[in-house]
């Protein structure tokens, strides 16, 4: 399988599902090869490092997809798997290429991303709350184009 910067929204989004659950206080997410490297401390600062495949995600993205049931719901993006798919979404949008994103545990939380946009490398830091409203937008033009 290709490894398509069209998919940052959706491996983000797998990824942050994974990390609520860890309760992660700070992390980073770093991309290699075709895959991510996720290192991160827990609440009581435990040391956590994984790494997810390509096929990792569309495996537990499918998984996923079948436990789901009923009717669309409007998620909550506040959750770190918004916020995620948020940026995912906004490196594609940039045509950019992922290098990594981070979070350190601050009284305002804030994402640093990382990503080549061109052959420039570009550093951008938002607060959670940017990322909300960027997800929020973005559920509102995925809503107008479906049918």
């Amino acid at each position: 399988m290709v490894f398509r910067a069209d998919k940052y929204g959706r491996a983000l989004r797998v990824i942050g599902q994974d990390l609520e659950e860890l309760h992660l206080i700070a992390f980073n997410i770093k991309t290699k090869g075709k895959g991510y490297v996720i290192q991160g401390y827990a609440e009581e600062f435990e040391r956590v490092e994984f790494q997810y495949k390509s096929e990792d995600v569309e495996r537990v993205n499918r998984e996923r997809q079948r436990m789901r049931s009923g009717a669309p719901r409007m998620p909550d993006f506040r959750r770190l798997s918004q916020l995620l798919r948020a940026v995912g979404s906004y490196i594609e949008s940039k045509n950019g290429r992922l290098r990594g994103i981070s979070k350190q545990p601050k009284s305002v939380p804030l994402f640093v991303i990382q990503y080549d946009s061109g052959k420039r490398r570009q550093e951008e830091a938002y607060p959670a709350s940017a990322l909300q409203d960027l997800g929020l937008r973005m559920y509102k033009r995925r809503k107008r184009v479906e049918p």
